[in-house]
């Protein structure tokens, strides 16, 4: 991260920076797939695996923190797409059991950390909510105070 763990882009945050390597692991995988596959499985891996890293930063680069929300419970979303192609990758002897194997435990630490991020998210929205409704309720008090004079 730059200037002393500040985040200032999508490419700051960690779980961007693991779905892009998720991202290339899934590239060079299916480069060794049946070459039939190339029009079947292939390029739905290869946009699942896009999607994730995609919306992180598309949400990232929002300026209300809810729809940043909505984009991380997308990104969640699309790592069931890659998950379970590898299954059906490992099924099928498309690629290496241990390939897929090793793809599977990385999934999964990108979910738990899109959902670290989520509740990040959610505490934020809270506290914005509450703000606001501090700073509502301190005109409340001032207006009604005027009333009475």
């Amino acid at each position: 991260m730059t200037d002393g763990n500040k985040i200032r882009t999508h490419k700051d945050l960690a779980v961007w920076q693991r779905a892009i390597e998720l991202l290339v692991d899934v590239y060079q995988i299916t480069k060794s797939f049946p070459k039939e596959k190339i029009y079947g499985l292939v390029p739905q891996m290869r946009r699942a695996a896009v999607s994730i890293p995609t919306n992180i930063a598309e949400g990232a680069d929002r300026q209300i923190k809810k729809e940043f929300y909505q984009f991380i419970h997308i990104s969640i979303g699309s790592l069931s797409a890659p998950e379970t192609h590898f299954i059906i990758a490992i099924r099928l002897s498309y690629c290496l059991k241990e390939q897929g194997d090793e793809m599977l435990p990385k999934l999964d630490t990108i979910r738990r950390m899109l959902f670290g991020l989520l509740q990040h998210c959610r505490t934020a929205i809270n506290v914005m909510r509450s703000q606001r409704m501090s700073r509502y309720l301190s005109l409340v008090t001032r207006y009604n105070s005027l009333e009475v004079l």
